[in-house]
């Protein structure tokens, strides 16, 4: 079992969109429809099988559908030069921000409590990421400034302030979480404006 896990995540690091919290959630509930067919395989219920069959299915194109959207977020993280570890964590922070949102409207606070901790905990790492990151900068900065080539300076120094830019807006959307308007996110909305 422990090579298992270890191919897990050695998987996981060659493929980072795995780790979205859509796929991830999306593979749990497809890993327990599998087992729940293997045990009525193991009883003989074949007719319940094969309903779970079709949902299986089903839930497989929906699960490939988010790889595919968390490539396209992963994408453009790049295109921001946002790390796509510091990426994902963001998003598993949005993710919890929303859970919590709905557990405090459920009125189980004992549940927001338990993901309030867990929020904290991202945003420590995503914290310390981030600071590392403009830490960075600096230095990018001056490799940018140091090139020679006019055209090739100039889209690197345009990198480095999207980079920049891309940093101090994820410093608040993880303190205050993403905010949502009109079915997209703000942040989603303002970086197809910038390019």
């Amino acid at each position: 079992m422990i090579w298992k896990k270890k191919m897990e995540d050695k998987k996981k690091n060659q493929n980072p969109e795995l780790l979205d919290p859509a796929v991830v959630e999306l593979e749990e509930k497809l890993e327990g429809l599998k087992n729940q067919r293997r045990e009525h395989n193991k009883n003989l219920d074949f007719d319940e099988a094969n309903d779970l069959t079709k949902e299986i299915n089903s839930l497989t194109r929906q699960y490939k559908k988010e790889i595919k959207k968390a490539q396209k977020k992963l994408k453009r993280a790049a295109k921001k030069g946002i790390d796509p570890e510091l990426d994902a964590t963001v998003r598993k922070l949005d993710a919890l921000f929303g859970k919590k949102k709905e557990a405090v409207e459920k009125e189980d606070f004992k549940a927001a409590k338990e993901i309030k901790t867990e929020m904290k905990e991202l945003q420590k790492k995503a914290n310390d990421m981030i600071t590392s990151a403009k830490k960075a900068l600096p230095d990018k900065k001056k490799k940018a400034e140091a090139m020679e080539d006019g055209k090739d300076k100039d889209k690197q120094l345009r990198l480095v302030e999207r980079e920049e830019k891309s940093l101090e807006k994820l410093v608040v959307r993880v303190k205050e979480g993403p905010q949502y308007d009109d079915g997209k996110w703000k942040e989603e909305k303002d970086d197809k404006e910038e390019l």
